[in-house]
Formats: structure tokens, sequence, C-alpha cells
């Protein structure tokens, strides 16, 4: 257990070597799915590990992202190359997998604290100026992004006991709330082009809400985000 600490420590020395902190943010985004469930599936309670390495020691869990993430410098190369489509994409599978699923013998429903290493990095990368036009942008991002938030809707969702005393109440909502608290706090810095937008201030109510109401006929959400930003 004093191996990842000294490895981290380690870590945060070099990392105040311009060309480390570089290759470090290439390699650490690179490998950024294999990390983040790592830390998922250290971070189950001791019984239902299949690792002995505990959520706390995992690299992950440290937020060393913070060191670079935060730098347009560094940031930007990496959304470039993919990296927005490489956090989406790992939050998705993540949470299609059981590995954020308590065990039987725990309350039915997901660990939402596990995701949270992840929103913070989303957070980071979409304060950057340009990011959230980048993913605005893309039809196939935005389409990632709204397909996230569909994955997500109604899950753990808790129903009232209104027959019986409720002896010890369930707690695995409070979870799922602080962790949709930070999502929905992600508009403030994805919308931020939309705000200057004249394209989008001027398209008629209409365009705007048959799509949203419907998803018949006029014009898709996402073409017309794109649209407005462009």
């Amino acid at each position: 257990r004093e191996v990842p600490k000294a490895l981290q420590d380690l870590y945060l020395r070099l990392l105040s070597e311009r060309s480390f902190k570089r290759a470090f943010a290439a390699c650490y985004t690179a490998n950024y799915g294999a990390l983040a469930r790592a830390h998922c599936e250290a971070a189950l309670p001791n019984e239902d590990r299949h690792r002995g390495v505990a959520a706390e020691e995992t690299l992950f869990s440290s937020q060393i992202s913070v060191q670079f993430l935060n730098r347009p410098g560094l940031v930007m190369p990496l959304v470039q190359t993919g990296f927005v489509r490489t956090l989406l994409t790992t939050m998705r599978e993540l949470h299609a997998s059981d590995v954020l699923l308590w065990k039987p013998r725990r309350p039915a429903g997901r660990d939402w604290r596990r995701q949270l290493p992840l929103l913070a990095d989303l957070r980071f990368v979409l304060a950057i100026e340009g990011v959230p036009k980048e993913l605005l942008g893309d039809v196939q991002l935005l389409q990632s992004w709204l397909g996230m938030l569909a994955q997500m809707h109604g899950v753990d969702t808790q129903e009232r006991a209104v027959h019986e005393h409720v002896a010890h109440e369930n707690e695995m909502w409070i979870g799922a709330f602080n962790f949709f608290i930070g999502l929905q706090s992600l508009y403030t810095v994805l919308l931020k082009p939309l705000l200057a937008s004249p394209a989008l201030a001027t398209a008629p109510a209409a365009a705007l809400s048959a799509p949203l109401a419907g998803h018949g006929a006029g014009v898709e959400p996402c073409s017309l985000l794109v649209l407005a930003i462009t």
C-alpha cells in the first residue's frame, strides 16, 4: 500500500517539469478508461473487491488530473485528439456496466460517488475556452452527451412508502442527488457559447420546441445547436 502513495508523490514532484507534464497528460488520457474502471472496482466494499486495492490507493482517486486538465495549452491538443469523446464514452460505459452496482446483499442501485472524479474531470475540460464550442459544434459528440443524459434518466428512482412505517430509510438517493447536482452544474460552462449566439437568439420558437416535444418534423436539436454556434 505504500507503493501507490510513493508513486503519486513522485508524479507530483515530476509534474513541475513542463515536458514531463505534457507526456504524463498524454499517457494518462490515453489510458483514461482503464484508470476510471480500476477506480470504480477498487471503490467496492472490502468483501466485494476482486482485487486487494482500496479506492483511496488508486491514481484516479487522487485527482492528479487537475494538474493538467486546467491548462488550456495542454487540454486543447487532447481535445483535438478525442479526449472529450473519451470522457463521455467512459462515463456511459461505466454506467451501462455492473461495476457501479451494489452487490445483492446491499440495497439495489448504484454507488454514484464512484463517478464523481469523472464529473470533476469533465468540468475541468469544459471550463477551458473553446471546448464547449467543440462539443456543441460536433453532432456526434453532442449526440453522445445527450445519450449519456438519456441513459441516466430515471435511474435509481425512489418510491414513497405510504402503507407502512419505514424503520430504516434507504439513503441511496443521497449519492444520486449529489451526482446530479454536479452534472447540472456543467451547463454553466457548457452553454456559454450559446449566450452570444445570434443564430440561436433569432431562431423561430417553433424550430426550438417542436423537435424536443415529439421528435417529429422540424430541425433536429443537435443540428440546431451546431447551427447556432457556427
